[in-house]
């Protein structure tokens, strides 16, 4: 949860500067979700 409240402040604060925002391509994305679902249950509950 910590992860998502800073990247979410990072996301506004990029919204904030009127800035062509760059994003992330679908297949890494979709690569990241995959990878998450292999990852070991365990050492993510930590956070």
């Amino acid at each position: 949860m910590k992860e998502f409240v800073r990247a979410s402040r990072i996301q506004l604060q990029m919204e904030a500067t009127g800035a062509e925002l760059v994003e992330i391509p679908a297949e890494v994305y979709e690569r990241v979700a995959a990878q998450c679902k292999k990852h070991d249950r365990v050492r993510a509950s930590a956070e």
